[in-house]
């Protein structure tokens, strides 16, 4: 999925990404134990993939104390696509797309919290997950980043923001 795009100074970099927190260490498909980033011919882009620890000390956090749902996890990975030309965004953010569908194939191209995967974490935006173009699984976008817990972050919006004010593409919405 393509996260928010940050904007770069001349010359700079122009990075997409998406992060999900990662419950196994590495995730078994068949006879590979991961999946490799696929080659595309004619792509010269970079793409990335990066694991970060995560785990110990905030998986002893129990996971319906909001915000953060993931507390079973072993790893955050983190997907990325860059290049230096902001007129090619459009391509790289397409080529992320492309490899969440195939990493995320067995969940329709997102991760679904599953025994591998631990939905998103909010920290690291992903507006493709709210997107029905984008996420055809069925799971909501906030099922993915809070699990179980939109309904307590919705009563605490209620009291901090009944008016609504601080709001983005995934905010907590208010109760219906």
């Amino acid at each position: 999925m393509a996260a928010a795009r940050c904007e770069a100074p001349p010359g700079g970099q122009h990075r997409s990404g998406v992060r999900e927190p990662v419950q196994r260490a590495l995730r078994h498909r068949g006879d590979r134990a991961a999946v490799p980033v696929p080659v595309r011919s004619g792509y010269d882009g970079h793409t990335t993939v990066v694991l970060f620890s995560y785990g110990r000390q905030v998986n002893a956090v129990d996971p319906a104390t909001p915000v953060v749902a993931q507390r079973d996890s072993a790893l955050k990975s983190y997907l990325g696509t860059y290049g230096t030309d902001p007129d090619g965004d459009e391509r790289h953010i397409r080529r992320l797309r492309e490899f969440c569908r195939e990493l995320y194939a067995e969940t329709d191209g997102v991760p679904v919290s599953d025994a591998h995967t631990d939905g998103s974490y909010i920290n690291y935006p992903d507006v493709d997950l709210a997107d029905p173009r984008w996420n055809t699984s069925g799971v909501p976008w906030h099922a993915l980043y809070f699990k179980g817990n939109d309904a307590g972050l919705q009563r605490v919006k209620a009291v901090w923001d009944p008016q609504d004010v601080f709001r983005h593409t995934l905010s907590v919405r208010a109760s219906d």
